[in-house]
């Protein structure tokens, strides 16, 4: 995204982080429960001030996204007109982020009551074949996966299925319209409001191309996932290999033609990952009780033991290419026994807590402490035993303010990053030691924390106004403006009617 240059610090990164998290909840399954357990009040308020938040820098900021950043599909509600169906982001395109945060709700409640999404993604999928041709739009429904808007394997299959017996009467990509709809719309606006021909091909293999298509983003998937550099990506890779390659099996079943040996392995190694990858998911979701941000990679370091004594020698290469995709950066971690485990891959960040938080139905998430020991040598443990660990947080803050107004500003900052070290994803810390560095003298170390804090908890209106205090003392006025009306606003809210 980019903005105005007055507000592309704190207030840019800030926005950027905040829809990403809008977008994880799609990206890691968690909307395409059903209705009644995915709309909690934790999420609909996030996604709610997200949208809030975002609008305001549209509108003093210019807010927009970058070109080609990542693919756009319209809403049936609140698309601008003369705004392209589908695509992907440009920098003068009328679509704005808010705009697609209500396509991403508008496509969830598709999940929510039961119903498809096949046609939204058909129709999307359709402009981008008429304005960039058939491949590019078969890439462009894979992307909508990636991107968590398209939640069910089943609704991406059927789409591409869809394509493929198409293609094989449309001869003009520019003519797809007059195949879909039995006439070619003059106009995005016009394509919007088209109906479907009644005749639509439902059934019928995939052709050549949509399977190659598939296993090209599969592989390149388990490429990107191995390349990992830290916990959150290889965290939400491992979820988007269980549903690429559910597609791509799901996509295969209808292939009439008889498959080559050479992609008969292929299939079958991409096989092996995505039931891991869905084993991965499945053990994450039962142990997400106990500690639900640490890494787990499933005891790893037992894998490597059985495939030890099962392919000798060439164990080594067996586990890193053909199970679980372990990262490569943690080659020497799964190998050696005593290695200690790089910090970014010892838990999600505070930018990926939250998400899994409100749907993992921890209460107050934000008070769980770190971890201890190696999650591919065992089963990390919480630090400690479990007690009130939101009274062992109100008493380490408390003890850090009288520090603070004894003037003792260094033992303060102390005191709050030994807390926070404990409890990475507590806003209250993350807030407390933003204001301690301020009152320090150190903005830069201030300004950042607060950052982290509204990333972990937008909803709290006193990170705002600490933003904006901090961001006017740097001389950034109208960035500190912003913060402290978003401030006011969230303050509104909350005041009882």
């Amino acid at each position: 995204m980019h903005c105005k240059a007055e507000f592309n610090r704190s207030l840019l990164q800030v926005a950027e982080k905040l829809y990403w998290q809008v977008t994880c909840f799609g990206r890691l399954g968690f909307v395409s429960k059903d209705g009644e357990s995915a709309q909690t009040r934790a999420f609909f308020e996030r996604v709610a001030l997200v949208r809030a938040f975002l609008e305001m820098m549209q509108t003093v900021a210019d807010l927009r996204f970058d070109d080609a950043e990542e693919p756009v599909c319209y809403n049936s509600a609140l698309w601008p007109n003369g705004a392209a169906v589908s695509g992907y982001t440009s920098a003068s395109s009328k679509a704005r982020p808010t705009h697609m945060v209500n396509t991403y709700l508008g496509t969830w409640q598709l999940t929510w009551t039961g119903r498809r999404a096949t046609g939204r993604l058909l129709r999307a999928a359709g402009w981008v074949w008429r304005e960039e041709g058939f491949r590019r739009a078969v890439e462009y429904v894979l992307d909508l996966q990636h991107s968590g808007l398209a939640l069910v394997p089943a609704d991406v299959t059927g789409t591409l299925v869809t394509l493929s017996r198409l293609r094989a009467i449309v001869t003009n990509d520019r003519e797809i319209g007059l195949a879909l709809f039995g006439h070619e719309p003059g106009s995005s606006d016009a394509w919007l409001r088209s109906d479907f021909r009644d005749d639509l091909p439902e059934e019928g293999p995939a052709n050549g191309e949509v399977v190659e298509a598939l296993i090209d983003r599969c592989l390149s998937a388990v490429d990107e996932t191995r390349d990992s550099t830290n916990y959150d990506d290889w965290f939400l890779g491992q979820h988007y290999l269980g549903d690429v390659i559910m597609s791509l099996r799901q996509t295969v079943s209808t292939h009439n033609e008889q498959a080559p040996v050479a992609l008969k392995a292929v299939l079958a190694q991409l096989e092996e990952v995505g039931a891991d990858a869905g084993a991965f998911i499945s053990v994450n979701q039962l142990r997400a009780q106990r500690h639900p941000f640490c890494a787990n990679f499933i005891n790893a370091a037992l894998l490597s033991r059985i495939f030890k004594k099962q392919a000798g020698d060439d164990w080594e290469r067996r586990l890193s290419k053909e199970r679980l995709v372990l990262p490569t950066a943690l080659d020497r971690v799964y190998k050696e026994h005593d290695a200690p485990l790089p910090f970014e891959w010892m838990a999600v960040s505070p930018s990926l807590a939250p998400v899994l938080a409100i749907f993992t139905d921890h209460g107050p998430w934000c008070h769980w402490p770190r971890v201890v020991g190696n999650p591919l040598q065992g089963d990390p443990m919480v630090e400690g035993q479990p007690k009130d660990w939101g009274a062992e947080i109100q008493t380490g803050i408390l003890a850090s303010i009288d520090l603070t107004k004894d003037q003792r500003h260094k033992e303060a900052i102390e005191r709050l990053e030994s807390l926070h070290h404990a409890f990475p994803w507590s806003d209250l810390v993350l807030y407390e030691l933003g204001v301690a560095f301020d009152e320090g003298g150190s903005s830069d170390d201030a300004l950042e924390r607060i950052e982290t804090s509204i990333i972990v908890n937008p909803l709290n209106y006193m990170s705002w106004h600490s933003l904006g205090v901090i961001l006017k003392k740097q001389g950034r006025m109208d960035e500190g403006l912003l913060a402290h009306c978003v401030a006011r606003m969230i303050e509104q809210r909350s005041r009882p009617a």
